[in-house]
């Protein structure tokens, strides 16, 4: 659900201090871009340096969406792999429910998780909609 609400998200900025931290699988990377302190974590060490030029879509201090400029990465195919993780799982709830609604005569405990499933089905698909028209616009730069 991070991928939601982008309301005044957009920065494009100069990275004018990077701290990385690594650890077994990942790095977690502390930014400080035009007075913002935001951080990103990525399985890719190295990622990111200092002065790179970065078009990136946030939500409160964490990094979603980015492209380097300077260097032309960007995290695109592990934002949509993501997306497309929770929404298959999501799928998956919705479907198992929904067997269990009709193998068991519809009782009202499957109705209800069905109800929360196809819910959540819905919020991962407008999320994954979402997502896929934020990344058209950074490849747009």
């Amino acid at each position: 659900m991070a991928f939601m609400n982008f309301k005044n998200s957009f920065l494009r900025a100069k990275i004018e201090n990077c701290s990385e931290k690594r650890g077994v699988k990942y790095s977690n990377y502390e930014l400080s871009l035009d007075k913002e302190k935001l951080t990103y974590i990525s399985l890719k060490p190295k990622l990111l340096n200092l002065g790179d030029e970065l078009a990136l879509f946030r939500k409160e201090n964490k990094i979603v969406l980015f492209r380097n400029l300077s260097k032309n990465i960007n995290n695109f195919k592990e934002a949509r792999i993501k997306s497309s993780l929770l929404l298959f799982i999501s799928l998956c709830a919705f479907l198992c429910f929904l067997f269990l609604f009709f193998y068991n005569n519809f009782l009202e405990i499957d109705l209800f998780f069905l109800c929360i499933f196809s819910l959540f089905l819905v919020l991962f698909i407008i999320n994954h909609i979402v997502l896929l028209k934020q990344i058209k616009r950074l490849e747009r730069l």
